[in-house]
């Protein structure tokens, strides 16, 4: 257990690709309990920031602070960066680190919540987040405006084998930490001196919809 991280939960009520799916048993147990029991094996304080009535009306857990999220920050188009800069504030988090543990990423273990937090300690990120790998292809993409072409990377990758792409990684969700005085500094994650740890596909499934909640109690069945 670490004194200089807090860990922060969010659970917003009213999803639409899976109703009800922060507290909708996955094996069991509520999907944010996987997140708050991995949090404490990490913090002494753990954070969440919810308005769904069954976890506001939950029994105490030692460890664990409810934060009652406002009506505000709790609609389909509130951001993270809201929510976050809402519990900065209200929990005069201001000098610490935070890890950010998403209910939606059940399949995290404690070794890629370690491996994450001795990574951004040993070269003093400001922000740390996970990651899986991508569909290096997505290289050779680009937007348009009208007849012009503007690639999202290096113009020679659109002319390029595909096996000879380099590797590309894309946040999976699963866990972010970051320093909060840099948060402050914008209101956002940062955006700059950013590392990664990369966890395997099959511990990254983001839920978002009934497939990939099936997907993931297929796995942890198995384990």
């Amino acid at each position: 257990m670490n004194s200089n991280y807090i860990v922060l939960i969010p659970a917003r009520n009213g999803s639409k690709g899976l109703p009800n799916k922060n507290i909708k048993l996955l094996n069991g147990k509520p999907l944010f309990m996987y997140a708050v029991e991995q949090g404490l094996k990490f913090s002494n304080r753990v954070i969440i920031s919810t308005n769904i009535p069954q976890i506001l009306n939950m029994q105490p857990i030692e460890g664990v602070e409810i934060h009652k999220r406002s009506e505000a920050i709790a609609q389909d188009i509130s951001t993270m960066d809201e929510v976050i800069h809402d519990l900065i504030l209200s929990k005069n988090l201001m000098e610490m680190n935070l890890i950010l543990l998403q209910p939606t990423s059940p399949l995290r273990t404690s070794y890629d919540i370690l491996e994450s937090i001795n990574i951004f300690e040993k070269n003093n990120f400001d922000v740390l987040f996970t990651s899986t790998f991508e569909d290096k292809s997505i290289l050779k993409s680009g937007f348009t405006e009208g007849n012009k072409f503007f690639p999202i990377s290096n113009p020679e990758y659109c002319f390029t084998n595909r096996q000879s792409l380099p590797e590309v990684y894309k946040p999976n969700g699963a866990i972010y930490i970051f320093k909060a005085n840099k948060f402050l500094e914008k209101n956002k994650i940062p955006s700059a001196n950013m590392g990664t740890f990369t966890m395997p596909e099959d511990r990254s499934i983001d839920i978002d919809n009934d497939d990939d909640f099936k997907k993931a109690e297929m796995i942890i069945r198995a384990l």
